[in-house]
């Protein structure tokens, strides 16, 4: 029987939209049966899109099984992008990386895949990024999934392997940028073995770039004190000027002397 709840439906068909939220709101604290499937009819009731996606963020908040499991039923059942992308984000806020990877594994719409790789990544699935970049054939999404990976929060060890031994220059210089943009938590030292070992331009520059990011100067006076090549070592000494570190302004007194 659904009488409990007859102030609020009644709300719902007549009410102001400021009502009409906060008598949603109050479903929300409400641990009863019918109050979940009042939500629920909510959140797939596109005739009041505001209204719609103010059901799907509090359904993400719930965070119980069954409303996971009602968020991805109106995800597979709607055509409506931003209101796929609520719920991507809902699953984010709520932890719901098994999803978010089934989305990334299998939608259709590129945008998607490249939104739920985001979401996965914000949320901490580490493993589960590095699970999809096993599986995944398309190098745009790959490279998606790792410049994502210094989002997750986790080891650096995966990405540290991709910059050392993937094949494809393009995904190795992905992987560098996210070493880089993780900061301090990455040793300044695979980066210089990097540099130091692939002799391919791009991915030298990319190197740079990343311990500019890193602001890592102790690194790149390192590489300038090692480099032979007088165009290389200038290109070193260029970001190193941008970085603010006591090995940098030690190196740049020394070379001034």
């Amino acid at each position: 029987p659904r009488s409990t709840l007859f102030p609020y439906t009644t709300l719902f068909r007549s009410a102001s939209e400021k009502v009409k939220e906060r008598a949603l709101f109050v479903l929300t604290q409400s641990s009863s049966p019918e109050a979940r499937r009042t939500i629920g009819e909510m959140a797939r009731d596109s005739a009041n899109p505001s209204l719609q996606r103010k059901a799907i963020h509090y359904m993400g908040l719930m965070g119980n099984a069954e409303s996971r499991n009602e968020l991805a039923s109106i995800y597979k059942a709607s055509s409506d992008m931003q209101l796929k992308r609520d719920i991507l984000h809902s699953f984010m806020q709520t932890g719901s990386r098994d999803f978010l990877l089934d989305v990334a594994k299998s939608e259709q719409n590129p945008e998607l895949r490249l939104d739920a790789i985001h979401q996965l990544a914000i949320s901490g699935g580490q493993e589960q990024l590095e699970q999809l970049y096993k599986s995944e054939t398309s190098p745009e999404n790959k490279k998606a999934i790792l410049k994502s990976m210094f989002m997750t929060g986790g080891d650096a060890s995966w990405l540290e392997q991709i910059a050392r031994n993937e094949k494809d220059p393009g995904l190795r210089m992905a992987a560098i940028k996210s070493l880089g943009l993780m900061g301090p938590r990455v040793h300044g030292d695979v980066l210089v073995n990097i540099y130091q070992s692939d002799q391919d331009p791009e991915v030298r520059h990319a190197v740079l770039n990343a311990l500019f990011l890193a602001q890592n100067g102790k690194a790149l006076v390192d590489l300038a004190r090692a480099e032979k090549d007088p165009k290389w070592k200038q290109e070193i000494v260029q970001k190193m000027s941008l970085v603010h570190s006591k090995e940098v302004t030690d190196y740049m007194l020394e070379v001034l002397r």
